[in-house]
């Protein structure tokens, strides 16, 4: 289950963003990018004009 993508402004360099990407699971969001490889690769081209860098700082878990 996919609960939202939230964009952050960075508070110190005003031109940095983060995104941060909510799943019920880890393996609920695995799932997705196997069942929609083709068209998150072309989203992430689409964007790419709009990023200087792009990295995946982690996957997080809230403790039981």
């Amino acid at each position: 289950m996919y609960y939202g993508t939230f964009l952050q402004q960075d508070t110190k360099h005003p031109n940095c963003y983060g995104t941060l990407d909510l799943w019920v699971y880890p393996a609920a969001f695995e799932a997705f990018k196997a069942e929609h490889t083709r068209e998150y690769a072309a989203l992430d081209r689409e964007c790419e004009e709009l990023t200087l860098s792009e990295k995946r700082i982690g996957g997080f878990e809230r403790p039981e």
